[in-house]
């Protein structure tokens, strides 16, 4: 509280009570004047600091919308990037795909060692390939061929070995023999062609989960890019609502102010003006000084001319 002193000389007691009474109103009016007015203007500051910050809150939240207009629906997903990895629709689609990817690329492998054997059978038509059960139970007459040749050849061997060519025996089991490398020879064309055919739609397949797995990391990475952007808009704000809350709270605390300085004393008289006991004039001791110093000097001048 600033306290001020005010000190005023004059020759008539009453008059300089009254004078410093006069003065010491004016003062406060002045004061209280003052004070009114700066509170005014703090009050008109902080309004005008309220409303442009409710301008920026007001663009930052059209800006923040317009983000959110833009995803098209995938807010679900942008929300989910911070949290576990199960919680995003996108990660439980990509680990769908992974799921079926992983095993349809061994299948399609084995399907293509399958055929490079069957290729290597056909090319030589002594060796028979080696087939798992599963494939035998789906081309029972390729199943049925191969064990036809083994045992024609069985006997083809057995006649070799004690009848000769000429014998009609010979002939009929070399026929015998032939028929079945011809019934062997169509059956492995047939089923080429089929693990031909199956091969290319574990191909398609696979393009297909392909295709999926890498749009799916591609929405994922541009959702982790929009995440970044995402997170800046909602933090500005966040901090946008707060600095227009700091400023409400100053302007109000600007009006208080201003209805305090309309409404209370804000300059007070703490003691009313005295008068001194000893009069400011005249000075004797200074008259008595003073003229003892004239009359020096004019001795001295006299002195001087004579």
């Amino acid at each position: 509280t600033p306290i001020f002193f005010v000190r005023l000389r004059d020759k008539d007691p009453e008059q300089a009570k009254r004078l410093l009474a006069t003065l010491l109103e004016s003062f406060r009016e002045r004061y209280e004047v003052l004070t009114a007015e700066q509170a005014q203007h703090l009050y008109t500051e902080t309004t005008l600091q309220v409303d442009k910050s409710r301008e920026q809150l007001s663009d930052a939240a059209r800006e923040f919308d317009t983000f959110v207009k833009e995803l098209e629906g995938g807010m679900s997903e942008l929300n989910s990037m911070g949290g576990s990895p199960g919680d995003s629709e996108l990660r439980r689609g990509l680990a769908t795909v992974n799921e079926r990817l992983v095993p349809a690329e061994a299948d399609l492998a084995t399907q293509m060692k399958l055929l490079e054997q069957f290729e290597i059978a056909r090319a030589a038509s002594d060796e028979s390939p080696i087939v798992p059960g599963m494939f035998v139970r789906d081309y029972p007459a390729f199943d049925l061929a191969a064990r036809e040749l083994s045992t024609t050849r069985i006997q083809m061997d057995a006649a070799a070995a004690r009848l000769t060519p000429a014998n009609p025996e010979f002939q009929a089991a070399t026929e015998r023999l032939r028929l079945a490398e011809a019934t062997y020879r169509n059956e492995i064309e047939k089923v080429i062609e089929a693990v031909r055919r199956d091969v290319v739609a574990r191909t398609e397949a696979i393009t297909f989960l392909s295709t999926q797995r890498d749009q799916y990391l591609g929405r994922l990475a541009a959702l982790a890019d929009r995440f970044v952007e995402f997170d800046g808009l909602k933090q500005e704000l966040a901090q946008r609502r707060l600095i227009v809350a700091d400023a409400e709270r100053r302007r109000s605390d600007a009006a208080h102010a201003m209805l305090t300085a309309a409404q209370e004393t804000l300059f007070a008289t703490m003691d009313g003006p005295r008068s001194s006991i000893k009069p400011v004039s005249p000075k004797r001791k200074m008259n008595v000084a003073i003229g003892t110093l004239l009359g020096l000097l004019t001795g001295i001048g006299l002195a001087f001319l004579a």
